[in-house]
């Protein structure tokens, strides 16, 4: 496996307003995702979030256990 470098984004589809999230998210003291509404509208409540090297595997856990406890 390769340990370089690395960088990836991804869209996630969201059950709230991407700004609710992102404030429960910080709650955790974690930084959220880019509110794609208002350049993609038709993607309605979406976020990009973008993983990279600097990101610990705990980190990326922790984010998915935040956007998992978040209810729609």
């Amino acid at each position: 496996m390769d340990r370089g470098p690395f960088f990836k984004e991804f869209v996630v589809a969201c059950p709230r307003p991407v700004a609710e999230i992102n404030a429960a998210l910080r709650e955790r003291g974690i930084v959220g995702g880019y509110e794609l509404s208002g350049d993609y509208p038709h993607l309605g409540a979406a976020m990009l979030l973008c993983v990279t090297e600097m990101n610990s595997r705990g980190e990326i856990d922790a984010l998915v256990d935040g956007l998992a406890s978040i209810k729609g």
